[in-house]
């Protein structure tokens, strides 16, 4: 794997900041009932055309875009800096919904807040903000994603792809796609309109914490994940692939390499798992909970003649389970025609909360607990901020664009945030220094003695948090959010409010003051739980950035 920062990435970014315009900030207004004649600088004196607005916009502008339906092609002027974003985002909480192609075709360009309906996205610049959009209902993918050093987050894509292709693509011929972030979106076909969710990945791609949902037995070839070949450096972290109908997680493509699977949920129907083995392939720490028709090539696969498996929990198995180099899974019930590695929890029961309803954490008498092996080790003995270890592909360092991985090492209670890698020399640059032994493990942060077995560390605290948050009718503004978050849809002002981070670890208590803002600015990014002290199972999930 390539290092995360380049010469020619820091050139660039340099050159940005020391061409950086002095124009003054302002933000813009466009409306249905507006005129592009007007000064634009007002809701009463709003322009009529986004296409208007994206002529006129210099870096540091922000369009605020009025509820209504606008039916334009948009061709972007001028690039945002690095210190100075363009911005297009919806007015407000209106709804605003574009009719016709998006093309982000500009550099340092935020798009945020927008509905597109029976269009697509296209990311075609770089250093871009995709926040918290829907797109659905495009005859073709619903997002194009180009372009390099990307982040595309907090979105819904759903429905796309009813003539050709899927919900997220980097589509053909489009040049070198590298360093882009997907997370924290939802992803599904309910309609059964396309083929894959995502297709064609390129390289150097993060996937993660996202929610994929719904799809299959539509009559179409039906993929989670396409490749089209020679794609590597993908990692697949933290997403829950849920209501699959006959798919397959995985279609190899010629060329593949270094593919991570990492604390991810699979359940439903599946036809098929990973076909194919890419070279460097590793599936670590995920849960497959498989259902449906056994044998054939309609078989329940789980993972067959992958790389490396460890740390899986494949329960139901399905009819042939896993195979390849795995050890230190659990498997249950064994399944006819897998092989079993020398420390795998064979025909063990895992002791999940509540799978029939959709709860896949352990039980506190879970064997799964503590069962796990460390992924990595550390090469030598050391201190400092640069952790040298045996395989550093298994981790990413969110590529300078987003928060990275937070690790743990063997007999320490310290976590720490990864910030950088050397994928040539395997050294890992963390956030604060530390201490090591030649052999100690190297994890993903981790409760107990070590890691769990399974895609959700064992924790007493917040357990069941995926299916409160699904029941609750409130929420935290902004998400993600930098320095404060407000809290909607509970009457808490004057109580006192606890964060979590992911481990169920407390790290800070406050009281809301009357606007309902809770000061975040202090904190590590990253992903933490919010609850009401009175109210423990009011829980609110929120990503620091």
């Amino acid at each position: 794997m390539s290092s995360t920062f380049t010469i020619a990435r820091g050139f660039v970014f340099l050159v940005f900041m020391a061409v950086a315009s002095i124009h003054a900030q302002v933000s813009y207004y466009v409306s249905p009932v507006g005129n592009d004649l007007d000064a634009g600088t007002s809701v009463e004196t709003s322009w009529l055309t986004i296409q208007h607005a994206a002529d006129i916009l210099e870096p540091g502008d922000t369009v605020f875009i009025l509820a209504g339906i606008y039916d334009e092609a948009i061709t972007m002027a001028n690039d945002g800096t690095p210190s100075a974003r363009i911005t297009y985002q919806r007015y407000a909480g209106d709804l605003v919904i574009l009719t016709s192609d998006l093309r982000v075709s500009k550099d340092f360009i935020t798009i945020r807040g927008l509905e597109l309906s029976g269009c697509s996205l296209w990311v075609d610049g770089h250093y871009g903000l995709v926040l918290d959009n829907h797109v659905h209902h495009s005859a073709v993918c619903g997002m194009f994603i180009h372009g390099t050093y990307n982040l595309i987050r907090g979105n819904r894509i759903a429905n796309n792809g009813s003539a050709w292709g899927d919900q997220i693509s980097t589509g053909w011929g489009t040049g070198d796609i590298h360093h882009i972030v997907f997370e924290y979106n939802e992803v599904s076909d309910e309609e059964g309109q396309g083929e894959d969710l995502m297709q064609y990945l390129s390289h150097d791609f993060l996937v993660r914490g996202n929610l994929f949902h719904h799809l299959g037995s539509n009559g179409r070839h039906n993929d989670v994940y396409q490749s089209g070949g020679g794609e590597y450096n993908i990692w697949m972290i933290g997403n829950r692939f849920e209501h699959l109908s006959n798919v397959q997680y995985f279609q190899m493509g010629e060329g593949d390499h270094d593919h991570v699977w990492r604390k991810n949920l699979f359940y439903g129907n599946i036809g098929w798992g990973f076909n194919g083995t890419p070279a460097g392939m590793r599936v670590v720490n995920n849960t497959f909970s498989l259902t449906g028709p056994s044998g054939g090539d309609n078989g329940n696969w789980g993972v067959g003649g992958i790389g490396k498996a460890m740390n899986n929990i494949f329960s139901p198995a399905g009819s042939d389970g896993h195979g390849g180099d795995v050890d230190y899974n659990c498997v249950y019930p064994a399944p006819c025609c897998s092989e079993q590695g020398t420390h795998d929890l064979w025909d063990v029961d895992p002791l999940l909360v509540d799978p029939e309803h959709f709860n896949f954490d352990l039980q506190p008498s879970s064997p799964c607990i503590d069962a796990g092996i460390f992924p990595a080790m550390t090469i030598a003995a050391g201190s400092g901020l640069q952790i040298p270890v045996t395989d550093a592909s298994l981790f990413v360092d969110g590529f300078g664009i987003t928060h990275g991985d937070s690790i743990q090492l063997q007999g320490q209670s310290q976590i720490v945030e990864v910030i950088s890698i050397d994928y040539s020399s395997n050294i890992l640059t963390v956030s604060q220094p530390l201490e090591w032994s030649n052999g100690t493990g190297v994890s993903i942060a981790f409760r107990g003695i070590g890691p769990d077995i399974g895609a959700f560390e064992f924790n007493n605290i917040v357990s069941g948090i995926e299916v409160q948050l699904d029941e609750m009718e409130f929420g935290v503004y902004p998400n993600p959010a930098s320095n404060t978050i407000q809290l909607s849809g509970l009457e808490a002002v004057g109580q006192q409010m606890q964060i979590f981070n992911v481990l169920g670890m407390l790290v800070c208590e406050v009281s809301l003051d009357s606007s309902g803002y809770i000061d975040i600015s202090a904190l590590s990014k990253g992903i933490y739980m919010v609850r009401n002290e009175q109210f423990p199972g009011s829980v609110f999930r929120f990503v620091k950035d």
